[in-house]
């Protein structure tokens, strides 16, 4: 199980900020180079940059409107580049947002999420299985 999130505070775009070892595996990648990583870089052309960033924010956007189901949600057949630019196919790809809710750890923390008082600060992902295409 392939497990890693990113975060949208360290830059303009998301970074990683953690990845099991699984998911270092199946990417190619050692932490101290995957910790500095913008997640996009997981993708080889614009227009594949642009379809993974329309994911991205359609779960992102989804949770602000309420409209996410079960706060996690399911893709299939998604394909990736590993580091060493070979292609990997993703299944069983769940993916969530991952919110800070330190500073609001009342009864009222789900409410404020909902009403968009709190952002969401990155997403997370597990990957019940990958494929090597190439």
């Amino acid at each position: 199980l392939a497990i890693a999130s990113h975060d949208f505070l360290r830059a303009d775009e998301a970074i990683y900020i953690y990845g099991n070892q699984a998911f270092l595996d199946g990417f190619g990648y050692e932490w101290d180079e995957f910790v500095e990583l913008p997640s996009s870089k997981c993708v080889e052309t614009d227009t594949e940059v642009e379809e993974r960033q329309k994911l991205l924010d359609n779960i992102k956007d989804a949770a602000m409107s309420k409209t996410q189901s079960n706060e996690v949600d399911r893709y299939d057949n998604l394909v990736r580049v590993r580091k060493d630019g070979k292609k990997i196919l993703l299944k069983g790809v769940h993916l969530w947002n991952v919110w800070d809710i330190s500073e609001n750890l009342d009864d009222n923390a789900r409410a404020k999420v909902e009403s968009g008082a709190i952002k969401p600060i990155g997403q997370a992902v597990w990957i019940s299985n990958v494929e090597y295409l190439d």
